[in-house]
């Protein structure tokens, strides 16, 4: 999969909605689809109309990894980002942004001990979280 950084203003506008991230609940929660791999159990999670974005993480790794899943497949591709930075350093992140049928991810970053932000778009609405995961 391709990876490509995203510049810190435009991870922040993407899920940022009058200081604070969107977390509004979806009225049909999409579930974790597994496509982080074993080993990875979900740490959090926030969603919206559209679907909904998972941080997970790998105890025995330190790795977080975050996917946004929709509520429903999509039969034309529709624009669907994640990503996940360290809270104490935004320049270590990855995200992927394209047009995707179902979900967007996963995206993988070291982070042992380390708060995480995190966050998706799915169809124009986007969702995530600051500072979660501590430890």
């Amino acid at each position: 999969m391709k990876l490509r950084r995203m510049a810190a203003a435009g991870l922040i506008t993407t899920a940022t909605l009058a200081g604070g991230m969107v977390t509004a609940g979806p009225a049909s929660a999409a579930s974790y689809n597994g496509s982080c791999g074993s080993g990875y159990s979900v740490r959090h999670s926030v969603g919206n109309t559209t679907g909904t974005v998972f941080l997970t993480y790998n105890s025995s790794n330190g790795y977080n990894c975050a996917v946004a899943i929709a509520n429903r497949r999509y039969g034309t591709a529709v624009r669907m980002n994640v990503w996940v930075r360290l809270s104490s350093n935004h320049q270590k992140y990855k995200s992927e942004d394209g047009k995707f049928h179902s979900y967007a991810g996963p995206v993988f970053l070291y982070g042992k001990n380390s708060c995480i932000d995190y966050g998706g778009l799915i169809a124009g609405a986007g969702a995530g979280a600051n500072e979660v995961a501590c430890g």
